[in-house]
C-alpha cells in the first residue's frame, strides 16, 4: 500500500492550496482533499495521482473515492488542470472505472462548486458519483466493481 499527499509534489515557485492525501487499499484509491484548492494543487495531485497509479497494474479494475473536507472551492486555473489531468486519464493505461465524491453540506461551496465540477468530469468523459456520506460512496464503488 501506498500512502502519500501532495506535499512531496509541490513546485516550488508558489505553493499549492489546498492539501490531497491518496492511498491504495485492495480496488480502491482513497483521496481525502482539504481546499480551497489552487493551480498549484491541481498540478501536485496530477503528479501524486501519476504515481499511485503507477503502481497498479494495468487492466486493474479500481475505484476513487474522494472525501472532501473544508473547502471545494477552487481557481479557474485549479478547473483548468483538473480538466487537462480528468482528460489525460482516459487515455492512460491504468484509470478509475469511475470517481466517487463525498461532499456533505459543511463544505464550503458545494452548492456552487458541484454542478461546476459534475461539468468538469462529463467534458473529460470519466464517470462520476456524489454522495453525501461515506457509506453511500462505499456501497457505490462496491457496486461498480462488481460490475461486468
Amino acid at each position: 500500500m501506498i500512502h502519500k499527499n501532495t506535499d512531496g509534489f509541490a513546485e516550488r515557485n508558489f505553493r499549492p492550496h489546498g492539501r490531497i492525501e491518496m492511498w491504495t487499499e485492495g480496488a480502491v484509491v482513497h483521496l481525502i482533499s482539504e481546499g480551497p484548492f489552487n493551480r498549484e494543487a491541481v498540478i501536485a495531485l496530477g503528479k501524486l495521482a501519476n504515481e499511485i497509479y503507477a503502481s497498479i497494474a494495468p487492466g486493474t479494475r479500481f475505484v476513487n473515492i474522494n472525501q472532501i473536507r473544508t473547502s471545494l472551492m477552487g481557481t479557474p486555473e485549479a478547473l483548468e488542470m483538473l480538466e487537462n489531468h480528468l482528460k489525460s486519464l482516459s487515455a492512460a493505461p491504468v484509470h478509475p472505472l469511475l470517481h466517487v465524491w463525498v461532499v456533505g453540506a459543511e463544505v464550503e461551496g458545494h452548492h456552487l462548486m458541484l454542478p461546476v465540477i459534475q461539468a468538469v468530469f462529463a467534458r473529460a468523459n470519466r464517470p462520476m458519483m456524489v454522495f453525501d456520506n461515506l457509506q453511500a460512496a462505499e456501497s457505490a464503488a462496491r457496486e461498480a466493481l462488481d460490475r461486468d
